[in-house]
């Protein structure tokens, strides 16, 4: 192996992992987002935000939709949490 060859694998091993980093840091600031939109002024945000925690299955995810649906004043969207809590509740069971 070429000294040059070396210095290209790690390069691109270097460059991987920091993308992984980058990747990994940057799903958890959206994740973050996503549960602070959850609580928005905006509806349209709050659909949004409901939508992205349907694919969450965490016990995290349960504790914050029932201060959701605690705090949610549109019933429409208060039914959708209540199924998607309900959902969260099988899939833990």
């Amino acid at each position: 192996m070429s000294p040059r060859r070396g210095s290209t694998t790690s390069l691109f091993v270097g460059a991987a992992a920091v993308g992984l980093v980058g990747g990994w840091l940057l799903a958890r600031r959206w994740d973050a987002s996503q549960r602070r939109e959850l609580f928005s002024a905006h509806a349209h945000r709050r659909i949004a935000a409901l939508g992205w925690l349907e694919g969450e299955r965490d016990p995290a995810t349960l504790s914050l939709m029932q201060d959701y649906l605690a705090w949610e004043p549109k019933p429409a969207l208060r039914a959708r949490g209540r199924r998607l809590v309900q959902a969260l509740e099988a899939a833990a069971s």
